[in-house]
């Protein structure tokens, strides 16, 4: 009869749109994984960026603090170079006077 068909193809119709219904809720189940997935790799990433930019200010921080001492020895080494200069011509000064009065000695004597 008309009514058993109209039935019939209601029930086709109705299971049609739930398989579509079943299909579409399944991408936007897929599509939020997705969406989940690539915000935990977006914070993965923008923490191991700052891990990273935390690591590099650390590196700059101690190169400065590495030349800063570099430049204090050098100094206390130039320091002590013109002290040692000092001294060995002081030293040479006083060889010098002595080796003058021991020839002024030996030619008086």
């Amino acid at each position: 009869t008309l009514l058993e068909e109209s039935e019939y193809e209601l029930k086709e119709k109705e299971h049609h749109w739930h398989d579509e219904k079943t299909t579409l809720d399944q991408q936007l189940s897929d599509r939020d994984d997705k969406i989940f997935t690539l915000s935990q790799d977006l914070s993965s990433s923008a923490k191991l960026n700052d891990e990273q930019s935390h690591t590099i200010d650390n590196l700059e921080q101690t190169l400065s603090n590495m030349r800063a001492e570099l430049n204090k020895v050098q100094l206390h080494h130039a320091q002590t170079l013109d002290k040692m200069e000092g001294e060995l011509e002081n030293e040479r000064h006083a060889h010098v006077e002595t080796l003058e009065k021991l020839t002024s000695t030996r030619e008086h004597l």
